[in-house]
């Protein structure tokens, strides 16, 4: 078994011996220019290899091809799932590269071993790797208190990847969306803007140095769902139906009762929250009981109900029977100017505060003033506070008063054009605390408001809720379909003009247009 192989360049050889059908393989074996003894082999039985070599979705795998270094082996593989056989090989390791003739994939070596006379298979699938490789262990977490989508994946290769692209599809619609402007260098992604009650797709996709994209990683979906889902509504805003015309505020007292004040048909209704109407108090005009523009009303304590008459120019207070009890006009004497009340509360001592104002003309914004009134209707004070809500000399409604709210000797007072500013009773500096279009209500320490009223805000949900510190909780509601009333149903509008929640976080809104109902109820999920 004695051999010699004379003139060999220096280099490194694999040597391989053949008889009789068995076979031999020494790899690696370095030859320099003195003479070097090869270590003894033995001829054995031949061995072969199978495995499976997994492409991307739709990728043929026959595009691959299989070369063993330092043998004259190779071969295509000719089976669509992947699958390849190395026959008829010398017990051995051998390096080997899988190589596909699609540009998007990159070479994949690996060292693979032989076994003499054992047809063995590759425990594990090879991958065939991509030039721009896909983030690994993408996933989705969706939170239904804040409706946010968080898209996750591991660290990338930063060598390689300049960072990641984000791609969501309503699965309803072949569009798919890039979210982000330039690629992700974080491995999380959050996603406000869907809309509720869709479902979505989400993908993402690694993006090189150059900012060339490679594939998409299979997609992975969830709903957005909201908190609260539509219950039951009722109340048409049409005129002819003589039910609500423009329902301008909302409140209830300490039975779970509603009432709705309605600028339109000048008159306060009562309703149980079933939506039978118990109670209708006032109509247009100047005598007491009367109302022109009936703003907003209250509630007290004893379920006494007080209505800011901003076309008198005065507030009524009326009894659980709708009795009219006491007329408090606001004089110009007292205020320094002819003052038109528009929003009211009455604090724990029976104390009645009143936001008026001049007129609903921008020229007039400056003339906003908190009026206090004590429990029998008397005059205590007037206080301006225009500069405290943000007014600004511009000639757009920029600092009006939107809705006022009383909570633990604080004072609340959102403005436009989407504002909420607080400060002590002895009104002498505010602060603010967080964007809050009207209307405006607390719910412990939880503050429901409107979320706003152009496109952004659709999107993002008209109801919002956030912490005292201005911080958002949570949001649902979506904006109707103007083009189908039918979808009106279970969607809020822009236009709200109440929002009360009861002690079972049942949430109601009084809402003016784009919508079916006037009155709506929306129950915890």
């Amino acid at each position: 078994g004695t051999y010699t192989l004379d003139t060999l360049p220096a280099g490194t050889y694999n040597i391989f011996g053949t008889d009789s059908g068995l076979l031999s393989f020494l790899d690696s074996l370095p030859v320099d220019s003195d003479t070097v003894v090869v270590p003894p082999d033995t001829l054995k039985q031949p061995g072969s290899l199978a495995g499976v070599i997994k492409m991307q979705p739709g990728d043929d795998p026959k595009t691959v091809f299989i070369i063993m270094y330092g043998t004259t082996v190779s071969l295509q593989v000719t089976d669509g799932q992947g699958r390849f056989n190395l026959p008829n090989l010398a017990e051995g390791n051998y390096p080997v590269r899988f190589l596909s003739t699609l540009y998007i994939y990159a070479v994949f070596d690996t060292v693979l071993t032989v076994t003499a006379g054992k047809a063995d298979t590759l425990a594990d699938t090879l991958v065939l790797p991509l030039k721009i490789p896909i983030p690994k262990n993408f996933r989705l977490a969706y939170d239904t208190l804040k409706q946010i989508v968080t898209l996750s994946w591991d660290p990338i290769d930063t060598s390689v990847l300049k960072g990641v692209n984000v791609y969501r599809k309503n699965v309803d619609s072949s569009a798919l969306v890039k979210l982000n402007n330039l690629p992700v260098t974080d491995t999380i992604y959050r996603d406000s803007s869907g809309v509720q009650d869709q479902t979505y797709e989400y993908q993402v996709a690694g993006a090189d140095k150059a900012g060339k994209e490679g594939n998409k990683s299979v997609a992975t979906s969830t709903k957005i769902v909201s908190i609260y889902s539509f219950e039951k509504g009722w109340g048409s805003i049409q005129p002819s139906d003589s039910q609500f015309w423009t329902p301008s505020s909302m409140t209830m007292d300490s039975k779970g009762r509603l009432y709705i004040s309605d600028r339109g048909f000048n008159k306060v209704v009562e309703y149980d929250t079933a939506g039978n109407l118990l109670l209708t108090i006032g109509s247009f005009g100047t005598d007491s009981g009367k109302f022109q523009e009936p703003w907003d009303v209250e509630v007290d304590a004893n379920d006494k109900i007080f209505v800011a008459d901003y076309g008198n120019g005065r507030v009524q207070k009326f009894g659980p029977s709708g009795s009219l009890e006491l007329i408090i006009k606001c004089n110009s004497s007292d205020i320094g100017f002819v003052a038109k009340p528009k929003f009211l509360q009455i604090d724990s001592l029976g104390n009645i505060f009143v936001i008026v104002c001049k007129s609903g003309n921008v020229e007039d914004k400056s003339f906003q003033s908190l009026v206090k009134y004590d429990n029998s209707g008397l005059f205590v004070s007037s206080t301006n506070i225009a500069a405290l809500i943000g007014v600004v000399p511009t000639l757009d409604g920029t600092g009006f008063a939107q809705d006022f709210l009383i909570r633990s000797n604080q004072f609340y007072v959102s403005s436009a054009p989407g504002n909420l500013f607080v400060f002590q009773n002895n009104i002498t500096a505010s602060s603010k605390i967080g964007a809050a279009r009207s209307p405006v209500t607390f719910v412990n320490d939880s503050i429901f408001y409107c979320g706003g009223s152009n496109v952004n805000f659709y999107a993002d949900g008209p109801i919002k809720i956030m912490d005292i510190s201005g911080n958002i909780i949570s949001r649902f509601g979506q904006k109707p379909d103007y083009a189908k009333p039918g979808t009106w149903t279970n969607t809020i509008d822009g236009s709200l003009s109440g929002i009360v929640v009861d002690a079972n976080l049942n949430v109601f809104t009084c809402e003016q247009s784009g919508t079916n109902f006037a009155i709506k109820k929306f129950t915890r999920n």
